[in-house]
């Protein structure tokens, strides 16, 4: 049972941005927890309720680290927001400057016209 509470306590620390072999590596020692637990179990009922354990701590770290996953998604879509709405001003103040320069350029072709 010390051994299930290590792993729930480091699976509380695991990084989203962990690689996939760090990933499969993580898989394995919770494969290695349950084979363990089950050897341990002395009956039938004694193995039902490691399992049960073990399988709760299990969800519950997966359920905590999508938790995780899910605001940093957010916080990285708040940010993609504000990059956007930046750009869209850039480009009409933009737009507007390149119709303020046509203007003044027709205005120049057309002076010269105007004086003779």
């Amino acid at each position: 049972m010390e051994r299930l509470s290590k792993l729930i306590y480091s699976q509380k620390r695991y990084s989203v941005s962990l690689c996939s072999n760090q990933r499969r590596s993580k898989g394995n020692e919770w494969v290695e927890l349950f084979v363990q637990e089950m050897l341990s179990a002395a009956r039938l009922h004694d193995a039902r309720n490691r399992a049960t354990r073990a399988l709760e701590a299990f969800k519950n770290a997966m359920i905590a680290r999508s938790g995780s996953l899910f605001q940093e998604l957010q916080n990285e879509n708040v940010v993609l927001k504000e990059q956007i709405h930046n750009l869209i001003k850039e480009n009409h103040i933009l737009k507007r400057a390149v119709a303020i320069r046509h203007e003044r350029n027709a205005d120049h072709e057309n002076f010269p016209q105007d004086m003779q």
